[in-house]
């Protein structure tokens, strides 16, 4: 069994519920778990910064969460604030760029800290050159 990923990225509107949905493009199992990462920026050497979601930020507005569901068909990334999401800056909704990871259930380890995007992606046997993104608009 092959453990996956892919980069995702795509607006948060509000005609799109502030959700960004798509497909794997692959049948997963039941016994699989999908991870997903909000690229948050890159540190001062820039190295990418990934985010395990759910992600809660707190804003001058108030709190906001990137957040996800998933079925063995497609996953939906969404936000979900205690205020109007249409008053956020653009940094936060334009063009944001996520990775999905299917973590087969023979490589699950229960002591792995999957915050870790760099361990989880070694611990996989993936290189970030065989990482490809979709445009999920």
């Amino acid at each position: 069994i092959v453990a996956e990923v892919f980069e995702i990225e795509g607006d948060f509107t509000q005609s799109g519920n502030f959700g960004i949905r798509g497909e794997y493009g692959f049948d997963i199992l039941e016994s699989d778990k999908v991870l997903i990462y909000r690229l948050e920026g890159q540190d001062q050497d820039g190295i990418d910064i990934w985010s395990l979601l759910p992600n809660v930020v707190f804003h001058t507005n108030g709190i906001f969460t990137y957040d996800f569901d998933f079925t063995l068909y497609d996953f939906i990334v969404y936000m979900n604030g205690d205020f109007n999401l249409n008053t956020l800056e653009s940094g936060f909704t334009d063009d944001q760029i996520f990775r999905v990871l299917i973590v087969p259930a023979d490589r699950i380890d229960l002591r792995m800290d999957y915050s870790n995007h760099k361990a989880v992606l070694e611990m996989m046997g993936i290189e970030e050159k065989d990482i490809h993104r979709r445009q999920l608009k």
